[in-house]
């Protein structure tokens, strides 16, 4: 039917295969979701702690952190989304 690059998941075969990502991108993104999850963290915890303006700052890295976090599960989960 198709090529390998044109599936979402691919078959254990190619598991191995180098495009999948090296060890240093999988460490990037396992890095993305550890910032993620801290930034949420933080964010609610400086919305509840911290005085006006500050409160909106951490509001605003709030929504930030979540697409990180949400961005780098996806990249480890399946490395060649976006190509």
């Amino acid at each position: 039917m198709g090529r390998d690059r044109d599936f979402l998941l691919l078959s254990l075969d190619h598991r191995n295969d180098e495009r999948l990502g090296s060890y240093g991108m999988k460490l990037l993104y396992l890095f993305m979701v550890i910032i993620g999850i801290a930034g949420i963290g933080l964010g609610f915890w400086g919305q509840d702690i911290l005085k006006r303006p500050y409160d909106s700052l951490s509001a605003l890295i709030l929504p930030f952190s979540l697409v990180l976090g949400l961005l780098g599960v996806l990249l480890l989960c399946v490395p060649l989304f976006f190509s």
